[in-house]
């Protein structure tokens, strides 16, 4: 079952279409479906999927051998296996004599376990592979940093072989609704602000119940695969995961400047930056600067976030509480502690998410923008700055309250304006719960006034 995946697939079809041999590079963080997705694709066509794992060189080559020898129906290879990379590489050129796709999944294992074999691979590709106009061969692999190095970056020995890449991203709110089938738009939001849209998450929390039931049930309870998910994605990412875990719990409780995140961790300024950039990479965290901002990397104002929405909420709501948890304390837990907190938290988190539906027009408010985000300085915060391509500026506030949203946002955001000197300003309110008929009667050309409450899904 595939969401939002179309231009993947629309990608990965014009590839298998194409008439020259294609060397494709796909990476993710883990979570993300990128298995799930390219394991679909090789049923599809008929291709072969090698997953690779954690064991010993001779081991992949013995678990190779055997998909192979079962996709052409080679008695002679199950009997005797590939013993060397050389001759793995050799046989694919040998076979694949019409268009055949095959995959390697988590290819970073297997260099792992044999060092060189991006090496072999780049000399086999040079001297005859990428003359086989019938192979389609994807490098698949979630180990970000370790993909890029070994295939993306100038001294990999693989750069300048790719033909195409693919960097897989999180579904966006509507995509990720699917699992979940909700019709009210602000219920939508609410899950995904648990999920961040990545596939595995939603899959887990698909249940057809409220959502403070969601998370009594599947991440609060012991037991449950989410209750332990951060430690087992730190683990599975990290040498030393625990250098890591300061980092994330001072971003998701709060700290989001460098200088605070160093006070909150102890960590000096060039251990911390390291962390920091391995985060980045893996896409765990992100870095903002304000939408003006003219020189992004060397901005004073740059806060980190944490990017995984499932990670900050288990900073926020599991690991303080754990000890209650692993007495089965749950409903403790979410009556005392979530529950009267968790509009809130979702009213934090929201921004990027707005943003990115205004992005896509999901209002149908007509309007193109060639510039979007936030705007801050060490005066004044809006939530949303956007410079459309008929070079009008909109600013506005999102306002997730269970209230309605009053005039007085509406007089807040103009001061803010008159107090930056802009002109010819059009405002945008985007509210949760509707706005009072005062500022309902304000509403005009320049006035944009969004209602949350009233967008259906279905």
């Amino acid at each position: 079952m595939f969401f939002d995946r179309e231009n993947e697939l629309k990608f990965l079809d014009s590839k298998m279409n194409s008439t020259g041999a294609e060397l494709l590079i796909f990476w993710g963080r883990r979570r993300i479906g990128k298995t799930f997705l390219l394991k679909e694709f090789c049923e599809r066509k008929k291709g072969v999927f090698l997953l690779s794992t954690t064991s010993s060189s001779l081991d992949n080559l013995e678990i190779f051998s055997q998909e192979l020898a079962n996709h052409f129906n080679d008695e002679r290879l199950r009997l005797h296996p590939l013993t060397a990379w050389d001759e793995f590489f050799l046989y694919l050129d040998e076979k694949i004599q019409q268009r055949t796709v095959v995959v390697i999944d988590e290819y970073p294992y297997l260099v792992e376990n044999s060092p060189g074999i991006s090496s072999i691979l780049q000399k086999h590709w040079d001297m005859t592979l990428q003359y086989n106009s019938n192979l389609m061969l994807i490098l698949n692999g979630s180990a970000i940093s370790m993909m890029e190095r070994e295939t993306l970056e100038y001294r990999s020995p693989l750069y300048g072989r790719r033909t195409g890449q693919w960097l897989l991203e999180a579904l966006d709110v509507i995509s990720a609704n699917e699992f979940f089938g909700y019709k009210d738009l602000t219920r939508a939001i609410e899950i995904y602000i648990l999920t961040s849209g990545i596939p595995f998450y939603c899959k887990l929390l698909s249940q057809k119940m409220d959502i403070y039931r969601i998370i009594e049930k599947k991440i609060l309870s012991k037991g449950e695969v989410l209750f332990e998910e951060v430690d087992f994605l730190l683990r599975q990412e990290f040498k030393t995961p625990r250098s890591y875990f300061p980092i994330l719990k001072a971003i998701a409780l709060g700290a989001h400047k460098f200088g605070e995140i160093s006070s909150r961790t102890g960590y000096d300024k060039s251990n911390l930056t390291k962390y920091i950039s391995s985060l980045e990479k893996l896409k765990l965290i992100r870095k903002e600067t304000p939408v003006l901002a003219l020189q992004p990397a060397k901005s004073r104002r740059t806060l980190y976030f944490i990017n995984d929405n499932f990670i900050d909420f288990w900073f926020n709501f599991v690991f303080p509480y754990k000890n209650d948890l692993e007495f089965g304390e749950t409903k403790k837990v979410m009556n005392q502690f979530i529950i009267p907190r968790f509009d809130h938290y979702v009213s934090q988190k929201v921004e990027p998410v707005i943003l990115d539906l205004l992005k896509r027009d999901f209002f149908k408010l007509g309007i193109k923008f060639k510039k979007l985000g936030r705007y801050w300085d060490k005066n004044t915060e809006i939530d949303v700055w956007g410079e459309t391509e008929d070079d009008r500026l909109i600013i506005g506030e999102i306002k997730w309250k269970g209230t309605v949203c009053k005039k007085d946002v509406y007089f807040s955001l103009k001061n803010k304006a008159d107090d930056l000197k802009l002109r010819g300003v059009t405002f945008i309110i985007i509210s949760k719960s509707g706005f009072a008929k005062n500022l309902q009667a304000m509403r005009n050309e320049k006035l944009i006034l969004i209602d949350l409450s009233r967008y259906k899904l279905y």
